[in-house]
C-alpha cells in the first residue's frame, strides 16, 4: 500500500500487447480481465458452463495453463508470443487496481481493461484462520472479502514490472 501517494498521470500504460502497466505500482496486467470467457470457455466448466467464473483452484491451474501456452490472453509482450511469469495476483495487488471514489466498476477513470465483469475476482490469498477460503476483491462495488474456494469467481493475471 503507498497511502497518500498522489496517482501518477496516466495511471495505466496500455502496452498495445494484450497486457496494461500500473505507473503506481509498477505491475503489469493483462488488459483483458476475462479471458476465460472471451477466448478459453472451454476450460471453464465450473457452475455456468463458459462464463469465466471458475473455483479458487482452477484459477490457480489457468493461469499456469497460460505460462504454460495452454492457454491464450492475447499477451504478446514477449517478442509476439506470452509472457510465462503470470500468476494469480495476491489481495493487496488485486485491491491497489481500485478507485473507491468509482462504482461499477470501481476502477480509475481511463483504465485499460477489457471485459471487466462488475463482480468478484480471486486472489491467491488463502485467509490464514480458514484454508478453505480465500480473498477476493469486487470489481464492481470495491469491497474485499473472503469466499469458499469451491465457489466461482472471476480470474484475472499479473506479472512483476521491468
Amino acid at each position: 500500500m503507498r497511502k497518500g501517494v498522489v496517482w501518477p498521470s496516466p495511471r495505466f500504460t496500455n502496452n498495445g500487447n494484450g497486457t496494461a502497466t500500473d505507473n503506481l505500482t509498477g505491475l503489469i496486467w493483462l488488459t483483458n480481465t476475462n479471458c476465460i470467457h472471451t477466448l478459453n470457455t472451454s476450460f471453464d466448466i465450473d457452475g455456468v458452463a463458459g462464463d469465466g467464473m471458475v473455483t479458487w483452484q482452477h484459477a490457480l491451474n489457468f493461469v499456469a495453463g497460460i505460462n504454460a501456452g495452454t492457454y491464450n490472453c492475447d499477451d504478446t509482450s514477449n517478442g509476439g508470443a506470452q509472457q510465462t511469469d503470470w500468476r494469480l495476483p495476491n489481495v493487496r495487488e488485486l485491491y491497489s487496481l481500485l478507485d473507491l471514489g468509482k462504482f461499477n466498476p470501481s476502477l480509475p477513470a481511463g483504465h485499460p481493461f477489457m471485459s471487466t465483469i462488475n463482480n468478484y475476482y480471486w486472489s491467491s490469498t488463502t485467509v490464514s484462520e480458514n484454508t478453505h477460503s480465500a480473498w477476493g476483491v469486487d470489481f464492481g462495488t470495491g469491497k474485499v472479502a473472503s469466499d469458499n474456494k469451491e465457489l466461482y469467481a472471476f480470474v484475472t493475471a499479473v506479472r512483476a514490472g521491468l
